[in-house]
């Protein structure tokens, strides 16, 4: 399998984590997405410890963010340009 170069979504444990890969079964700075109010809303949370990468395993589902969607690229830049990574 390829793995994409650009921001990614994986679904895993029921959650949905946006995050770029940089090598296999790595996701760089995850953040968990949440849509509110009915599609209206989006927010990008870091996880517990916000931690700088996390593993993904070769069977989860990941698929690159659509490149129509410039609010998810904008609101991951800002979140994580913001001093809240420990990396």
């Amino acid at each position: 399998m390829e793995i994409p170069k650009e921001l990614v979504v994986v679904a895993a444990q029921g959650m949905f984590i946006v995050g770029k890969t940089k090598r296999a079964g790595r996701l760089e700075k995850p953040r968990i997405l949440t849509i509110t109010d009915n599609g209206s809303k989006i927010h990008l949370t870091p996880l517990p410890g916000v931690p700088g990468f996390m593993y993904i395993p070769a069977d989860t589902i990941m698929y690159p963010v659509p490149s129509h969607d410039k609010n998810i690229k904008k609101l991951y830049e800002q979140v994580t340009a913001a001093g809240v990574d420990p990396n």
